[in-house]
């Protein structure tokens, strides 16, 4: 099992938590899980991020079968 530490991503930076690892250069993967706080939708930025989307094309009329 791989050694895990906790950590805060702040301001793009890792802050971390009691334990981290040593004061070397470690290589991280970070998976983010889910946000600390969840950000303000508002209409009109969740019409353009729909916008978008519809753009982009998605669902099944995309798909092509070979």
């Amino acid at each position: 099992m791989f050694p895990t530490y906790p950590a805060v991503l702040r301001a793009g930076q890792l802050e971390w938590e009691a334990g981290g690892p040593p004061d070397d250069p470690v290589r991280v993967y970070v998976t983010v899980l889910a946000p600390l706080t969840p950000a303000p939708v508002s209409g009109p930025s969740m019409a353009s991020a729909l916008a978008a989307l519809a753009a982009a094309g998605s669902g099944k009329g995309d798909i092509q079968e070979n």
